[in-house]
């Protein structure tokens, strides 16, 4: 509530940009999450260039929402999508929508330059996350990338799902337990691609947070400004003045 008596929601503050002493460009240099009030719990997905975070997506969203392709780097930014969440059963159904955001993959070096936007992507997906569900790669087996994500996750300290793709079969599962030195527990194999164990992943993702207070209904769609800028130009101020105004 504003001094004025008026009520202001929906406002976040994603970061402060400031820019070096060289002039170059403005660069987010911390991240703060505000979440607006009736909002959808999120769910994100992260994890290393390639591991299927975006075939996960598109496979709990029953549509193509990620662009999937065999190389890193494809998913740049965030994508999310509004998922119906059956908290109930069959006999006695309680749905909920939630959002889960598909992120680009954690340490994915790109040419053009986006490397940096990439992380801090991901690193805003993860502030406002509810749920993490980091995706490791069955095939590929523990990696130096995951044991970095995981060092993140837990510095975080972020409520997080651990789920190994790939899992084509249960031959694929006798190599999961190796997951379990990441500190998160034994993952849930599943197959993206093919639709293995999704419903126990559902299932496991319903336990791992309280999900009760999400809305039955989506909500409307909102409308969020960001104000940047180098440093003591103002932003303050203005965000200050739009607020009392």
């Amino acid at each position: 509530m504003t001094p004025s008596g008026r009520a202001v929601t929906g406002i976040r503050l994603w970061g402060t940009f400031l820019t070096d002493p060289c002039g170059n460009s403005p660069v987010l240099t911390r991240i703060r999450y505000t979440p607006p009030m009736n909002r959808l719990p999120v769910v994100a997905i992260v994890g290393r260039p390639n591991v299927g975070k975006s075939s996960l997506l598109n496979a709990l969203a029953r549509k193509r929402v990620s662009i999937v392709q065999d190389m890193p780097g494809v998913t740049r930014d965030r994508v999310s999508f509004p998922l119906p969440l059956n908290l109930g059963d069959e006999n006695r159904p309680d749905w909920r929508y939630i959002e889960v955001v598909d992120t680009g993959g954690y340490g994915y070096h790109d040419e053009q330059g986006l490397s940096e936007h990439i992380k801090q992507q991901i690193e805003i997906a993860m502030a406002r996350a509810d749920v993490v569900v980091f995706v490791v790669d069955c095939d590929a087996g523990l990696t130096a990338g995951d044991q970095e994500i995981a060092t993140l996750l837990r510095r975080t300290g972020r409520n997080t799902l651990l789920v190994a793709n790939k899992a084509d079969s249960e031959k694929a599962d006798t190599s999961l337990g190796d997951f379990s030195r990441l500190g998160f527990g034994t993952p849930v194999g599943i197959s993206a691609i093919n639709g293995r164990n999704l419903d126990d992943l559902m299932g496991r993702l319903k336990k791992s947070y309280d999900f009760s207070a999400a809305p039955k209904d989506l909500p409307k769609p909102t409308t969020h400004i960001a104000i940047v800028g180098k440093r003591n130009a103002g932003k303050s101020t203005l965000v200050n003045a739009i607020a009392e105004s």
